[in-house]
């Protein structure tokens, strides 16, 4: 594997050199190595684009289809070819406080980059969209994705005193992540929800725990929010995605969240 100097004088490996034959020793290095994002300008010239390349063979072999009561969630397990190199990819893109960008229920920080390109993901994603969600097959625009991500830690939460808030994401259409903390890490994941129409309250129909690697998505309509298992789930690691939504042109079904609150 390469080294390559960035702006900020820190080691970036290049994972993308053998990263096929060396997926063991970089997991080896990886776990022994903390994660730490970055609030530098972001060196274009580490950007290798293999480093997003999707593990396409049997791919229809890992979707799993999960019915629950307040629609319908898809998962591809083992995505990504290289889940480490995105992981480091990650730590590389400046991000800012998540509040900084828009209104969002999402704690800690946010980051993107225009420059990766997401082509093979978006396809990978707008097929399984359109094939599993069918009322919204002709709407899903075909503009490629951008690579967005989210992370933080516990002492967000705390001290922007931001609740995992329930919500719904229902002005997109198609909601997905994709879980990058590697298994000593996981904490919880994902919950759907559906609100009592009587007593106001929600109640939780399904809870997706978080897995390396692991692409899900489902209707940005349906009430959703992070979980966790014990109460001090990343206290002293970050809890690291990729995040995308899939605009679905003239949502004309009955939001899921609609659906839900009749009941």
């Amino acid at each position: 594997m390469g080294i390559i100097r960035t702006m900020n004088n820190t080691d970036y490996i290049d994972y993308n050199k053998n990263y096929y034959n060396d997926i063991d020793m970089i997991a080896r290095h990886e776990t022994t190595k903390k994660f730490s994002p970055t609030i530098h300008n972001f060196d274009i010239s580490i950007l290798d684009q293999n480093i997003v390349k999707c593990n396409v063979k049997d791919i229809n072999d890992r979707i799993e289809i999960i019915d629950h009561d307040g629609g319908r969630l898809v998962k591809i397990k083992n995505i990504y070819a290289n889940p480490y190199a995105v992981r480091k990819l990650i730590s590389k893109i400046p991000h800012a406080l998540s509040k900084s960008y828009s209104n969002t229920f999402y704690p800690g920080y946010a980051g993107s980059c225009h420059e990766v390109n997401l082509d093979e993901f978006s396809k990978i994603v707008k097929k399984t969209a359109i094939a599993n969600f069918e009322y919204m097959a002709d709407k899903i625009k075909s503009k490629p994705l951008i690579f967005e991500t989210g992370i933080f830690t516990q002492k967000n939460i705390l001290v922007e005193e931001s609740p995992l808030i329930i919500h719904t994401d229902s002005f997109y259409g198609i909601a997905g992540i994709v879980y990058l903390n590697f298994p000593e890490e996981t904490n919880g994941g994902t919950a759907f929800y559906r609100k009592n129409k009587k007593t106001k309250e929600y109640e939780c129909i399904y809870k997706n725990e978080m897995e390396l690697n692991t692409l899900v998505i489902y209707d940005s309509g349906t009430f959703h929010g992070i979980y966790f298992d014990t109460q001090d789930a990343f206290s002293d690691s970050y809890r690291i995605t990729q995040r995308f939504f899939l605009t679905a042109i003239h949502h004309t079904k009955k939001l899921v969240s609609e659906t839900q609150e009749e009941m």
